[in-house]
């Protein structure tokens, strides 16, 4: 008659679940478990290649992905392998990080441009590291959507909208889409050595009515972006440091427009910002600080 086909599950009597990792499995999991993957008990690394996720190839990867966290409810940290991979992953959880083999390396592209290509889905504490990722030129959603999601922190990771066969940039998503829907929004965010580059804002926040948050950037490039490399709106406190936030205001260069209360360096509207270290060259507005900025 056969055994368990590959990847079936199995509650156990204790309420764990087991997953087959081998094709026609006899060996019954409540007293052999050789072949199978207790899926309860995996925090730490989860190697997503493990679910059939793979480079070099232009398939979705998204169920694959969410079979990876949904077998580890426990684990924290999902691995993505280095190459290129389509997806647009909605995460079911917080405490979530997507990391890869490093900036560049590991890449992922929104399969659906209608869709981010990551959904934190209003959850908290999410990271990105040692990873890329990408929106398609013609996109309509954001590159990240976290929206209502809370300590975000991206550490040598990279958030992008690529050009067309031409060359062209669209500038049409947002790169990391921080602003509020809720009524209360507080919590700290924070950006090490990452790249939000040619997206509509490479990061957008607005917290406007919470003045509880806290959001910083360290050695960070925001810097090609259609209207502004950061708008910052409602943040109590944060800065940036070190940080390359040069030639932005892409739309307005392209089409001629010179308003600096569309187009710059950063916007900012928030209390106790402090910028250090910057190099702020080619955008519209002074010193890329477009009027109306408090800083």
């Amino acid at each position: 008659q056969g055994g368990y086909l590959l990847n079936a599950r199995v509650m156990l009597a204790n309420g764990d679940i087991v997953r087959s990792t081998v094709a026609n499995n006899t060996n019954n999991p409540s007293s052999n478990l050789i072949g199978w993957f207790n899926t309860s008990k995996s925090g730490g690394i989860v190697d997503t290649r493990k679910y059939g996720v793979y480079v070099g190839t232009v398939f979705d990867m998204t169920q694959a992905i969410h079979d990876a966290i949904s077998d580890n409810p426990t684990a924290v940290r999902f691995y993505i392998p280095s190459g290129t991979i389509y997806a647009n992953i909605v995460v079911p959880r917080s405490y979530i990080q997507f990391f890869g083999d490093g900036l560049g390396v590991t890449r992922i592209i929104g399969f659906d441009g209608t869709k981010p290509t990551i959904n934190f889905n209003k959850k908290l504490y999410m990271s990105l590291k040692d990873i890329s990722v990408f929106q398609k030129y013609e996109a309509t959603a954001s590159v990240v959507n976290a929206r209502d999601s809370r300590y975000i922190i991206t550490e040598s990771a990279e958030i992008f909208q690529l050009p067309n066969d031409l060359g062209e940039y669209s500038y049409s998503v947002r790169g990391l889409d921080l602003r509020k829907d809720t009524v209360s929004w507080t919590g700290y965010n924070y950006f090490k050595e990452s790249r939000f580059n040619r997206c509509l804002n490479g990061v957008d926040i607005d917290t406007t009515g919470d003045v509880a948050s806290v959001t910083k950037w360290d050695n960070c490039i925001l810097s090609f972006n259609g209207y502004f490399g950061a708008k910052i709106v409602g943040v109590e406190v944060g800065g940036m440091n070190n940080c390359d936030i040069a030639t932005n205001g892409q739309i307005g260069m392209r089409d001629g427009i010179y308003d600096e209360e569309q187009f710059g360096g950063v916007y900012v509207k928030s209390k106790f910002f402090k910028i250090t270290g910057a190099w702020h060259e080619l955008n519209h507005g002074k010193f890329g600080f477009p009027a109306g900025s408090d800083y």
